[in-house]
């Protein structure tokens, strides 16, 4: 499949296998998982620290751009764990 290459008796894997992915010790998870936790945790401070009193227009805009973040980077994340078989 291409996916090693032998180079003077030598093994490599090519490395665009692992684009977008994060390696901590022997876990590989995808990059967007890092924005999902940004994004999320965000949200969740805007909801429980920043509440008003009186709904505003532009703190409902910003909990919908958090929620459509959130779920944006949520979908990608699953899909590269099911492409890659993480």
């Amino acid at each position: 499949m291409g996916l090693i290459k032998e180079d003077q008796g030598k093994f490599s894997v090519d490395q665009i296998i692992f684009e977008n992915m994060i390696r901590i010790r022997t876990s590989l998870i995808p990059f967007q998982l890092a924005y999902l936790v940004f994004f999320a945790t965000a949200l969740v401070i805007l909801v429980l620290v920043f509440r008003p009193h009186v709904l505003s227009e532009g703190y409902v805009f910003s909990l919908a751009i958090l929620f459509v973040a959130c779920v944006i980077f949520a979908m990608q994340t699953t899909t590269m764990l099911r492409n890659n078989r993480i």
